[in-house]
């Protein structure tokens, strides 16, 4: 016992001091200039403010695109600005906001550990966990690329739950318990990020299949399809607050200015004989999956027949079989043809790889460690060698991106340049300036000055917006407000027609003071939002209103929430026998006619 309070304690002495490391490491450096940082940091800043102004899901960014607002957040996932924004808040209160988001960075990265320490308990000892903790946290694809590289702060927040999605499965199947965590993991994943949702949805759907095949009893195979189908809805039903109105008014925006060469999943596909998109991203995330695909066969030989086709085996396997498909070309036609093919990108499929590699390097050192097995030992050492050179190599390829991108973001000023997503930008509004973009734009310009040249158009876009506004009604002033609102005080000679600097959107409302509806129109040529007004003082107030398809994600999210909660109720002896009297939870005769 006191052996094993001291193993506790040294777990929990390397945890601690791990999680301070990374965090002073994250506070000394800042937002790192990745790929989204441009974007990070002003969702992030515009996001914490409106939540702690009182709107917990702030669809609307108010301060987004110079002070008039952007709808960014109606499509992207809120779960890591809602995290960030209370993690960083009670971490470094006071802090700016790019120090706060750099820490909550740090806890996404340590929780990640953490779920992968949760999960892996299932098959090690708590020792063997934690080092496997604190391997899944820091391997390239999860840390170097996803914080450094690309700043992919919704993989990093997905790869911080899918090991608890993992474990649900797992307790799905083998003690037809866990469901509630399974709904609860998979609505979170879908709030984090939505193509690596999609993603692991068909790798729960192929591994249900494996399940399914190996149990030969046909009732046992229906009700674990039902188990599945069960909780998977109410995880569904959970996240649609966020999902349906994202997918249902993408229609709305500008979607189609990812459609480009860089964004079509089948130009990244391996071995299809098309020239690279770009080589190095290639080659790096090859290194990947080469180190993959070798710490599995070692793990093949670390383990016994039975341990191959047990729950471990199925992820390390299983996991490391569907990313190699995924990433290859026979899947051309699912990214193709298939929803997938809004994911964009096949390389996204690796925060599945990295459960498998870390889970595999635990089996891997341990076996190695194991003086009890020699034979074991032996035969995975050669592999295993193999394995550390590759993930050396992959953490030497990423040193010059790292320290640029740490670089770059120390130097960047302190003012936030108050820009959103472009594809998030009404298409009437976005098209002036997009025009002009393309009128100019060279191909020798780097991303970045592309960016650069493309924001600089839709500020002058705003410019002439709000000139409009002055020229039509001078002295008018339009206040914006968090909840997407704003408000305007105009006082006009005549009546006329005025020019509102607001982007045309189907969802944009308008009243007076005394509660009138106005209507809306668009102007064609700005692609903003106006509005006729009499004579004299006017008051008007300008709302997004809940689209019909916003108040039914509501109603379900809320019925899914109510459900849970109830299944969590059914536990309690009088809660399950009131339960019992109205059909809810199944007798005792029930269960075991299904069993």
């Amino acid at each position: 016992m006191l052996r094993r309070t001291k193993m506790h304690w040294h777990v929990c002495t390397a945890a601690a001091t791990f999680s301070i490391c990374l965090l002073v490491l994250h506070g000394l450096i800042g937002i790192p200039d990745g790929h989204s940082a441009r974007f990070n940091q002003p969702w992030f800043e515009a996001f914490h403010r409106a939540f702690w102004s009182g709107d917990l899901y702030p669809r609307f960014l108010s301060d987004l695109w110079f002070g008039t607002g952007g709808l960014d957040f109606y499509f992207y996932g809120p779960l890591p600005f809602w995290f960030a924004s209370i993690a960083g808040e009670l971490t470094c209160f006071g802090c700016s906001a790019q120090i706060m988001f750099s820490l909550a960075g740090a806890w996404m990265i340590i929780l990640s550990g953490l779920s992968f320490l949760v999960f892996s308990r299932r098959f090690f000892t708590l020792p063997w966990a934690g080092l496997g903790g604190i391997i899944y946290a820091l391997l390239p694809y999860h840390y170097l690329t996803n914080w450094f590289s690309r700043q992919a702060i919704g993989e990093v927040a997905a790869m911080m739950i899918l090991p608890l999605l993992a474990l649900a499965t797992i307790r799905l199947v083998e003690e037809r318990k866990g469901g509630r965590l399974f709904a609860v993991s998979y609505a979170g994943l879908a709030y984090a990020h939505l193509p690596s949702l999609l993603i692991v949805t068909h790798l729960l759907g192929a591994l249900l299949l494996w399940y399914l095949w190996r149990e030969k009893d046909w009732i046992k195979r229906r009700e674990m399809a039902l188990r599945f189908g069960m909780w998977g809805l109410l995880g569904v039903g959970l996240s649609a607050l966020y999902w349906m109105p994202a997918l249902a008014l993408i229609h709305t925006v500008s979607p189609e200015m990812l459609s480009n060469a860089y964004a079509d999943p089948t130009r990244w596909l391996l071995l299809d004989g098309q020239p690279e998109i770009n080589p190095n991203t290639s080659a790096l995330f090859k290194l990947y999956l080469l180190t993959c695909l070798t710490l599995s066969v070692s793990a093949f030989f670390a383990l016994t027949p039975k341990e191959r086709t047990s729950s471990l085996g199925v992820w390390i396997f299983g996991s490391s079989l569907f990313v190699i498909f995924m990433m290859g070309v026979f899947s051309y036609p699912i990214w193709k043809f298939w929803i997938l093919s809004k994911v964009q990108f096949p390389w996204r499929t690796l925060i599945i790889a990295d459960l498998a590699i870390a889970l595999a390097s635990v089996v891997i050192i341990k076996a190695l460690a194991a003086s009890s097995r020699p034979a074991i030992a032996r035969r995975p050492s050669g592999l295993a060698l193999a394995a550390g050179i590759l993930l050396t190599v992959s953490y030497g390829m990423h040193a010059p991106r790292t320290i640029d991108s740490i670089k770059d973001g120390l130097a960047k000023p302190d003012q936030t340049h108050w820009v959103g997503a472009p594809e998030y930008l009404p298409p009437a509004f976005f098209a002036n300036a997009r025009a002009q973009y393309r009128a100019e734009v060279r191909p020798e310009q780097s991303l970045d000055d592309r960016y650069d040249l493309l924001f600089e158009k839709i500020r002058l876009a705003t410019v002439t917006a709000t000139t409009a506004l002055q020229k039509d009604a001078p002295g008018a002033v339009l206040r914006m407000q968090s909840n997407g609102r704003a408000r305007m005080h105009v006082s006009l000679r005549r009546a006329q027609t005025v020019r509102i600097p607001l982007a045309a959107w189907e969802n944009w409302r308008a009243r007076s003071s005394d509660g009138t509806p106005l209507p809306l129109s668009r102007d064609p040529e700005l692609g903003i939002l106006i509005l006729d007004l009499p004579a004299g003082q006017s008051t008007v107030d300008f709302y997004l209103a809940n689209s019909t398809i916003e108040r039914i994600a509501s109603a379900l999210t809320l019925l899914s929430l109510l459900l849970i909660i109830l299944s969590f109720l059914a536990r309690f002896p009088r809660i399950e026998r009131f339960c019992r009297r109205v059909g809810v939870v199944q007798t005792e005769m029930q269960k075991a006619q299904l069993s």
